[in-house]
């Protein structure tokens, strides 16, 4: 559903592989707004949160990495990682990664609380495992949630290796802060700068509602379908 799948079908398979990513409707979707933030504080920490699965093949160490960086800056900045997912894999995050100080693992939100749940977060994560395994599986595939991240204009955090479509195509449309490297000492020292500089997150969530709006608006993606049928 991206270009970097397109491509390689074409090879592959031969024909003509049409990429359609999903879109986002901004009208529709809860934006941060950083005017009405109160400081950042003990009483007040920075949020970061993730929604998903936490697929062996797709993203849980990855997860378990921001889990282990947010758990050891807890000494230094008041910073909180929040983690909703699935029925079927919540009970080992809970055990492997929810007693972590500062993390915490919920069940998946009500579809109804999702864009405010998104919006009210001060940085969001998409992360994918740097293992052959994982990368063979997802590297081709964009994010389903993505738009939807974006759209909110709360920064990201895009933890992975460049080799995977999802991670190439932010750092490519400058939007999010990328860490494509497994390096703890990277990873943390990424999100304490977001802590410690809210001006970087207004700016970066700015440029991602407003690449939303350029790119992965429903209204686009629903053009570029009929454009597709019609040729």
């Amino acid at each position: 559903i991206c270009q970097a799948m397109s491509d390689v079908y074409k090879t592959r398979f031969g024909g003509e592989w049409y990429p359609l990513a999903n879109g986002v409707d901004l009208a529709e979707s809860e934006e941060k707004n950083w005017l009405m933030r109160d400081s950042i504080s003990q009483l007040s920490p920075f949020l970061i949160r993730y929604m998903g699965a936490l697929a062996d093949d797709m993203t849980y160490s990855s997860v378990r990495d921001i889990a282990a960086a947010v758990s050891t800056l807890q000494a230094s900045i008041p910073v909180r990682f929040e983690v909703y997912t699935m029925e079927w894999c919540r009970l080992k995050a809970e055990q492997d990664i929810g007693k972590l100080p500062g993390v915490s693992v919920h069940p998946l939100v009500e579809e109804v609380r999702y864009k405010q749940s998104l919006a009210e977060a001060d940085a969001l994560v998409i992360a994918y495992n740097f293992d052959y395994r994982s990368i063979s599986y997802i590297g081709l595939s964009l994010a389903n949630k993505m738009p939807e991240c974006l759209a909110s204009g709360t920064p990201l955090i895009a933890y992975g290796p460049i080799d995977v479509a999802t991670i190439h195509y932010l750092k490519d449309a400058g939007c999010a802060q990328v860490v494509e490297e497994r390096d703890q000492g990277r990873l943390i020292s990424a999100i304490q700068t977001m802590v410690e500089d809210t001006s970087l997150c207004q700016r970066l969530g700015e440029q991602g509602r407003a690449y939303a709006a350029k790119e992965l608006s429903k209204q686009l993606v629903q053009r570029k379908f009929k454009d597709y049928l019609s040729g």
